[in-house]
């Protein structure tokens, strides 16, 4: 029962100065927020290094009479199951839904598939045996 669950636990009591440290450590919405802070440059770095390194864009010239898709900075912390900061995460992303498909892309596809979801799908495949 939920009464006895918490009868058998105890009262957590933070100090006022984690309590503000908790607070200060929030995901900054905007570049120039983040580029204020180290750890976000740096985050920013890995994540452009990651693009060269596996050559994810190619600059190209742009067609005449059309406009560049704009990219913006989406920033996550990650966090252990104590709430305290294991990483900085930033990623750049296309603002894609300004694109038209057939003109300005003509593929769909998700690079990425989480363990997660490998392992949903292989459990409802063994379970519809």
């Amino acid at each position: 029962m939920l009464i006895d669950l918490y009868e058998s636990t105890e009262e957590i009591n933070i100090p006022p100065e984690e309590l503000m440290m908790i607070q200060n450590d929030e995901e900054p919405s905007s570049y120039i927020e983040a580029s204020t802070k180290r750890e976000w440059r740096e985050a920013m770095n890995v994540d452009m290094a990651s693009i060269e390194r596996n050559n994810t864009w190619s600059l190209v010239d742009l067609p005449k009479n059309q406009k560049a898709i704009g990219l913006t900075w989406v920033f996550k912390l990650k966090r252990d199951p104590n709430g305290k900061i294991v990483k900085h995460k930033a990623r750049i992303m296309v603002k894609g839904y300004i694109q038209n498909h057939g003109i300005d892309f003509s593929e769909v596809f998700a690079p990425i598939a989480r363990i997660e979801t490998i392992r949903l799908i292989l459990a409802l495949a063994c379970s519809n045996e």
